[in-house]
């Protein structure tokens, strides 16, 4: 069985991930150095404010500094799967193929030939 990072043990890594120190990211984010020792230390449950101050600075997921889940980016189908982000227009923005995005632009739809018909 793998152990699971707890809530103090992922803020650390957040934070060691931008590498930042206690201090630093204390000042960045207007607490005090004891209020994220603490936090990281699990002496205290931090407050969302720690929470999101955290995500926010280090573009982490906040889901997952909360919950050591991530969540897929994105529209989520009934069944959970990822559904193909939309354009301004609720169109498919691009199409997903052998783990390459293709981006169409207006021009390439138009010049599409059309489809003939079968008798």
């Amino acid at each position: 069985m793998v152990p699971r990072w707890t809530l103090a043990d992922r803020l650390r890594k957040t934070r060691e991930e931008i590498g930042m120190s206690q201090k630093a990211l204390a000042q960045a984010i207007g607490v005090t150095q004891r209020q994220v020792q603490a936090a990281e230390n699990n002496e205290v449950t931090p407050k969302p404010f720690l929470l999101m101050s955290y995500a926010m600075i280090s573009n982490i997921d906040l889901n997952w500094i909360e919950t050591g889940e991530e969540k897929p980016s994105g529209p989520i189908g009934p069944d959970g799967e990822k559904l193909p982000d939309l354009d301004s227009n609720q169109e498919p923005s691009g199409l997903q193929t052998g783990g390459k995005l293709l981006q169409f632009t207006p021009r390439q739809m138009v010049e599409t030939k059309p489809l003939e018909r079968v008798a």
